[in-house]
């Protein structure tokens, strides 16, 4: 009986990894739409001096809301195509990588959409 390259996987090992990836994301993406709500307030401020170090980390953010996103859903994707069951944290995990790309998709389009306008979906000049 051959187990294959990885031996034996079942599911719950992808959905794991979809959902870590997808919490990580769509806590980064989060912590970046409060900062666009209340730029004063007390997680932002802790975010600001005590995670990114200063002011211009904001951007390190969005990539890894990005990329931990990107990860979740590519991982999702993949591990359901040749999968047989169904499993509820693949779907949470898809849910999560989702919600991690809203913030990085705003601010693509804004970025796209500033020759053409002033200022963008997210309020900056």
């Amino acid at each position: 009986m051959s187990t294959g390259l990885y031996g034996r996987s079942s599911g719950g090992s992808v959905a794991g990894v979809v959902v870590v990836a997808g919490l990580v994301g769509a806590l980064a993406s989060g912590v970046l739409w409060l900062h666009e709500v209340n730029p004063h307030s007390d997680i932002v401020r802790f975010v600001t001096t005590r995670l990114l170090g200063s002011t211009d980390g904001w951007g390190a953010l969005v990539t890894v809301a990005a990329v931990a996103g990107g990860l979740g859903l590519l991982v999702a994707i993949l591990g359901t195509i040749g999968s047989r069951t169904r499993g509820g944290g693949a779907v949470f995990g898809i849910v999560l990588s989702l919600l991690a790309l809203s913030y990085p998709f705003a601010y693509l389009a804004q970025q796209i959409a500033r020759p053409f306008t002033s200022g963008g979906p997210l309020g900056r000049s």
